[in-house]
């Protein structure tokens, strides 16, 4: 039975990565890191403004993500894997995600 669901959906390797693969790219583009805590918190305020005004959460998704893997860097002292970085944009997306065991 499970062979036939896998050829019915594609097994979960074949599913194309390459929309989160670009996705993590634009997140790996904004630098953030230079920024004092205070710079941070600015940022993450004026990331705000446009999400309460109805703007598209797609369209703010690469700042939002690069502000907050930056706060996990210096709040618990690691960096998530880039396979954690695009679950979380296939979670946004609505979709499921599956990470092989110690990814996640």
């Amino acid at each position: 039975m499970n062979r036939f669901l896998e050829k019915l959906t594609g097994a979960p390797i074949d599913q194309d990565l390459r929309p989160y693969q670009a996705t993590l790219s634009r997140i790996d583009a904004i630098d953030v890191g230079g920024l004092t805590a205070d710079g941070l918190a600015a940022r993450a305020d004026r990331a705000r403004q446009p999400a309460r005004a109805g703007e598209s959460l797609d369209r703010l998704l690469p700042e939002v993500y690069a502000l907050t893997r930056e706060a996990c860097v210096r709040t618990l002292g690691v960096r998530p894997f880039d396979v954690q970085m695009m679950a979380a944009v296939a979670l946004h997306e609505g979709r499921l995600a599956q990470m092989a065991t110690g990814e996640g």
